[in-house]
């Protein structure tokens, strides 16, 4: 099924693990044709693949389309210097993005495309940006509580306010000074002093006025230690770093009169040992910039035995890790590339009724969740619930369980479940258990708004049931009767007398101008293309059509709204698109 263009997903999105040989790993990079085996990570995976029975091929991303196929296929045609064609399949197909992605605005296109259209990528392009800003890799770590130096930013506007600047990471010298932008030790060095400090940053925004260097504290360490992280599975990544396995682990020694550790500079290297917090920061720093294969480089101060992360590799290389610490890790990732299973874990789109298992009742039981972002909390429809002491005993479809209790919500009681949904388990969900006697309701869970806020900040509710699970438990989804045939005087009246609401239109417009499904929907309102672009749609509430837009052109093509509620979705509309609404179907309303 073409899923992008019907505007939703197809039931079963996780697929079984396919046999080896049907698999194929894509390597994107785009200097793969000039490239020799002596200094590239491709052919180290190259000869992985081969060794586990995988297919790989390598694209350049940077002069490459791609183009929908029939069914699930795409074709990819790779304009270098001989023509190629592909043809891959979101089914079977790993993408393993290198950093040379970020070359131009084509590389990037071309990954955001293999996103879009619901490729696996091992990495994504915001973890790629992530770790490539070193400045906002300081910030995803220090957000999330990774230990790393004490770090600020520097511009030729703010040379007059250096001395602040330096006591901001801890007032003396030496100090460190990092380009944003750089790997492999280069655009980094050591300061001694004030003046120093002046006279190198004066000779770099004279020959790049807009630079951003970065400062540093230096943290005294005669070594570093390179540690390879990887996320074990192929579902959205669950909140903690449970999933989050060390694969490798290089410790690098300092070169001879340079403060640096870079194995591409020449240091010596070896097989690297980690403690148990070593190995937790690690995993938080993989988790923190959204890397689900990243290269950690950590050091540990000489004298405090403190550990800090310094930089964070969303495209590590291998051959360091492999011939000096004896760690296979791109062996590994084959290893795991054998096992894998289709997971659209990034949709958008979540149906209004969807399959979850609530891991702490029995051994897991199946139970049908109707999302309603109108709750804030996630709700368990019980026929009974009765909280006693430091206990709650509730009946939920035909038998009795007893959990801790957790709290009260407006008189009901709260308890916490590990729920999975999607393939990933979303751990400590705070649920309230409430009483349910219409056999309607009874015996479903109910997702609120703080879940799908788990399961994606982008998360947008439709009509449609089951997109994401199948209907294990052969849930009836209730059907909403409604008069199709309806007048537009009779939507006026029914508008008139309940108001509009205006709830959720922001999100909605938001999600349909950035995302790349061409409908999106929730219980009021449902905005949908007429084209592949996004300048021609239709806008409709309660099933309704009001605003229509064709090349950025939009008017209401009716007038059952009050005027000024008329008004109000203009202004949201405008807001978004930069063009005035227009509103003619009004000009006899006073």
């Amino acid at each position: 099924m073409n899923y992008k263009s019907k505007g939703y997903y197809p039931i079963s999105l996780i697929t079984e693990s396919k046999k080896a040989k049907d698999i194929q790993v894509v390597f994107l990079s785009s200097r793969a044709e000039k490239t020799t085996k002596s200094s590239n990570s491709m052919f180290f995976f190259e000869d992985a693949a081969k060794k586990a029975g995988l297919k790989m091929i390598t694209i350049d991303p940077s002069s490459s389309t791609i183009s929908k196929g029939s069914n699930d296929d795409y074709n990819v045609v790779e304009n270098g210097e001989s023509k190629k064609t592909f043809t891959l399949n979101p089914n079977n197909t790993i993408i393993v993005p290198r950093r040379t992605v970020l070359k131009n605005i084509e590389s990037r296109d071309f990954l955001t495309e293999l996103q879009n259209d619901g490729f696996f990528v091992l990495n994504t392009l915001e973890a790629i940006d992530n770790c490539e800003d070193k400045f906002i890799t300081y910030k995803k770590l220090k957000a999330a509580g990774v230990p790393t130096p004490k770090t600020t930013v520097v511009t030729s506007s703010s040379m007059s306010k250096l001395e602040d600047k330096v006591n901001a990471v801890g007032g003396s010298f030496p100090l460190i000074i990092k380009i944003t932008k750089g790997t492999q030790g280069i655009g980094v060095a050591q300061i001694d002093s004030m003046i120093s400090l002046k006279s190198v940053l004066q000779a770099i925004f004279a020959l790049v006025p807009k630079a951003d260097i970065l400062l540093q504290e230096k943290i005294n360490s005669d070594y570093d230690l390179r540690i390879h992280v990887l996320y074990k599975g192929f579902e959205r990544m669950t909140p903690g770093i449970e999933n989050f396995e060390i694969i490798g682990c290089m410790q690098r020694n300092q070169l001879a009169g340079d403060f640096r550790s870079n194995y591409s500079l020449g240091s010596t290297a070896e097989k690297g040992h980690l403690t148990p917090e070593q190995e937790k920061i690690a995993k938080q720093a993989a988790k923190a910039t959204g890397c689900r294969w990243a290269g950690v480089d950590l050091i540990m101060d000489s004298r405090t035995k403190q550990s800090y992360v310094i930089e964070v590799n969303s495209s590590p290389g291998t051959k360091g890790i492999t011939t000096a610490a004896g760690d296979d890790v791109v062996g590994k990732l084959m290893d795991m590339f054998k096992d894998f299973k289709y997971t659209k874990y990034d949709s958008d789109q979540i149906g209004r009724y969807e399959t979850v298992t609530l891991k702490d009742l029995n051994d897991g039981v199946d139970a049908p969740m109707k999302f309603d972002d109108n709750k804030t909390f996630t709700e368990l429809q019980c026929s009974s619930v009765n909280a006693k002491d430091d206990d709650v005993t509730f009946v939920f479809n035909g038998v009795t369980y007893t959990l801790e209790l957790s709290g009260m919500r407006k008189g009901d009681p709260m308890v916490e479940l590990n729920i999975k949904f999607n393939g990933t388990i979303y751990k400590n969900e705070l649920v309230v258990l409430k009483t349910v006697n219409d056999n309607i309701n009874k015996n479903i869970a109910v997702g609120g708004s703080k879940f799908l806020h788990r399961i994606s900040d982008k998360a947008v509710v439709v009509e449609n049931s089951f997109i994401l699970t199948d209907n294990t438990t052969n849930f009836d989804v209730p059907v909403e009767k409604v008069d199709e045939s309806m007048s537009l005087n009779e939507s006026r009246a029914v508008i008139l007398e309940e108001g509009i609401r205006l709830g959720g239109l922001k999100k909605l417009i938001t999600r349909y101008i950035q995302g790349s499904q061409t409908k999106y929907e929730n219980d009021s309102w449902k905005i949908e293309g007429l084209d592949e672009g996004r300048d021609t749609w239709t806008l409709s509430y309660k099933g309704t059509e009001l605003v229509e837009c064709k090349e950025n052109y939009a008017y209401f093509t009716n007038s059952i709204l009050p005027y000024e509620d008329a008004c109000k979705v203009a202004g949201v509309v405008e807001a978004f698109y930069g063009h005035e609404v227009d509103l003619s179907k009004y000009t006899n309303i006073e």
